[in-house]
């Protein structure tokens, strides 16, 4: 863990460049601070978004996502502003997938 710690505190406080950021997951509630410090302190030359950041990115830029993922997104409005915000502000830095194919719960592709 302390070698973790000391990892994350090297890319936090002085990253080598390029850097560039790999951020996904479930708990989107906390990985929007981490975006927002990461772009706002100039931590990284990219951040790539999978996962539920991602389609909150998605969704706050006006583009289609699952039936099932507008549903997850329920009430994270909030989350979505501040999200919008800073895709428009640092447009060329967030990167989201552009391509996406997803299943909906019967199965069919979309």
């Amino acid at each position: 863990m302390e070698r973790e710690l000391k990892a994350v505190s090297a890319l936090l406080v002085e990253p080598r460049r390029p850097c560039v950021y790999v951020l996904g997951g479930s708990k989107v509630e906390d990985k929007i601070p981490v975006i927002e410090h990461i772009l706002t302190r100039d931590k990284a030359d990219k951040i790539l978004l999978g996962g539920v950041p991602a389609k909150l990115f998605l969704k706050a830029m006006d583009k289609k996502i699952s039936t099932d993922d507008e549903k997850d997104l329920t009430g994270m409005q909030a989350h979505i502003k501040n999200a919008k915000s800073l895709a428009v502000k640092y447009k060329t830095r967030s990167k989201s997938p552009f391509d996406l194919a997803y299943g909906d719960t019967a199965g069919k592709e979309n």
